[in-house]
């Protein structure tokens, strides 16, 4: 997930020490990373061991909400004043869960230590992990982005895509659940929308209504998109079963005013087409559903009031 480019990071100094490097922690607003990877030989030590680890605090820098929601004008779109006061003081997250933490103790112990070049790159995101054995301390250490830790004795570990370090982090922390999805829910409107647009740079017109699923899974196709991939784009993550969760406003053209809405959500279907009738505030929790306006603005609606004020012809 990218963050706004004024978003607080922090500047991690290199100093080689060993055959893995050596980081040191420091007070600027930059994340360092390694401009080039040499892999040390032989391996060096190992990845922390949290073997022992009972209880997991996981710190978001700056805070939970900069990491799910970075853009400041969808965080108005999308939540509420009490939601956005929630998601700024939810700075960090405890769990106790056993298999979880097992889970995430399996996944850093395939890292592989590396000592890094000089220089410096933004980072979206650091999450500081700090494991307990009951009130012992074990050694914390910092994720950096998706797929790099940090310790705090000065050690690099990279990891493989497919490790996916930030599915397991999503696990012990439950609380952000629904609002990743909801987030993931509008960007899936947005692309949506974008594969609209290239349906209408080449036919000059929005399909029609009742085909409108096929045309737009059509355009993925002619990109050679995966099936996979596709199939997802029409599914908002937390609905469940169907083949598709939107619905396009048939009173929606290319040139009516901006704030019409376009695409919204839905009970599951297929080329799914009409207006306030068909939308859903059922499929988030807590309750209420995404809409796409003509403009490409999306919007969390909550209440069937806010539904009535909306623009539909």
């Amino acid at each position: 997930m990218k963050a706004d480019a004024g978003q607080a990071k922090k500047r991690i100094s290199i100093s080689k020490s060993g055959g893995c490097g050596t980081v040191t922690l420091g007070a600027a607003l930059l994340l360092a990373l390694p401009s080039c990877v040499k892999v040390s030989e032989p391996a060096g030590p190992p990845p922390p061991d949290l073997s022992r680890c009972t209880r997991v605090e996981i710190r978001y820098r700056p805070s939970i909400l900069e990491y799910v929601f970075p853009n400041v004008s969808e965080r108005e779109n999308l939540l509420s004043p009490a939601e956005l006061q929630y998601l700024q003081s939810l700075k960090t997250i405890v769990s106790t869960n056993r298999e979880q933490i097992k889970a995430l103790a399996r996944k850093i112990a395939l890292g592989s230590c590396y000592e890094p070049g000089k220089g410096a790159i933004g980072v979206p995101f650091t999450f500081y992990v700090v494991c307990y054995q009951n009130g012992e301390r074990l050694t914390p250490f910092t994720i950096v982005g998706s797929d790099t830790v940090a310790t705090e004795d000065g050690q690099w570990f990279r990891y493989r895509q497919d490790v996916d370090l930030l599915a397991t982090l999503h696990a012990l922390t439950p609380q952000i659940r629904p609002f990743q999805w909801r987030m993931t829910c509008a960007g899936r409107l947005g692309g949506l929308r974008a594969n609209l647009s290239l349906f209408l740079r080449d036919t000059g017109a929005y399909p029609a209504p009742n085909k409108w699923c096929d045309a737009i899974a059509q355009v993925h196709r002619t990109w050679q998109d995966d099936e996979e991939d596709i199939s997802r784009s029409f599914k908002c993550p937390s609905a469940g079963r169907g083949r598709s969760h939107y619905a396009m406003n048939p009173h929606c053209e290319p040139n009516t005013p901006s704030d019409t809405v376009l695409f919204f959500e839905t009970k599951a279907g297929w080329n799914q087409h009409g207006g306030p009738e068909l939308f859903t505030f059922d499929n988030h929790d807590p309750r209420g559903g995404c809409v796409k306006l003509n403009d490409g603005t999306v919007k969390f609606i909550r209440t069937e009031e806010e539904l009535a004020q909306l623009r539909w012809k």
